[in-house]
């Protein structure tokens, strides 16, 4: 019985010191990964970037609705730095084309 107990005891450390390395591995690994960032992120973005290039006075709200819904929907997914970047890269280039489109509205007007 007693051999038993030390038996269970052993294996039970043995369990629990393979899985604190288990975890202490994947935290390193997490560590030297610089971000991550999904798939799913990438295929939004460079929509919203295509759809930029392509701006026109009819399409704006849409694609403002667009950043927006990006914004919303990965905020809490990706790293603050990645984040920060990729959008107000993004926000900076919707911006500038929307100037852009004005004052060639204007100077048609004129």
């Amino acid at each position: 019985m007693i051999y038993i107990s030390i038996t269970f005891a052993v294996i039970g450390a043995f369990l629990m010191l393979t899985s604190f390395n288990e975890s202490m591995e994947e935290q390193k690994e997490k560590k030297l990964r610089k971000y991550e960032v999904p798939i799913e992120f990438w295929d939004d973005y460079n929509h919203i970037l295509y759809l930029i290039q392509n701006l026109n006075n009819k399409n704006q709200s849409r694609v403002q609705y667009m950043i927006d819904d990006l914004i919303y929907k990965y905020a809490d997914m990706l790293e603050y730095k990645v984040f920060l970047e990729k959008i107000s890269d993004i926000i900076e280039l919707f911006e500038r084309k929307k100037k852009s489109l004005s004052l060639i509205s204007q100077s048609q007007l004129n």
